[in-house]
C-alpha cells in the first residue's frame, strides 16, 4: 500500500503535467471519497491524511479543491451504504 505522500506526489505530477500542457486550464481536484465504515479504520485515516495534503497542494498551486466526503458521512463520522445515497 502506498503512503499518503506517495499518493499525493502522483496526483501532483498529473496536475503539473496538465498545467504544463494547458497553462490556462482551470484544474478542479476532488478529495478522495471516504471508505470503510468506522472513522478509526486505517484506510480512513490514510484518506484523511491524503486529503489534508491535497488541500495544501491545491492552495499552493491555485487549484480548486472540492471535498464532498463529509456530506457522505453520518454525523458520528460513520460511512454506510445508506449514507452514500
Amino acid at each position: 500500500m502506498n503512503t499518503a505522500p506517495e499518493i499525493v506526489e502522483g496526483v501532483r505530477a498529473i496536475c503539473m503535467r496538465v498545467r504544463s500542457k494547458v497553462p490556462g486550464a482551470r484544474i478542479i481536484l476532488m478529495a478522495v471519497f471516504p471508505r470503510e465504515e468506522k472513522p478509526t479504520h486505517p484506510r480512513r485515516i490514510l484518506i484523511n491524511e491524503i486529503n489534508k495534503q491535497l488541500e495544501v497542494f491545491a492552495k499552493e498551486n491555485k487549484i480548486d479543491f472540492v471535498d464532498i466526503g463529509p456530506k457522505m458521512l453520518a454525523p458520528d463520522g460513520t460511512f454506510t451504504a445508506r449514507n452514500s445515497r
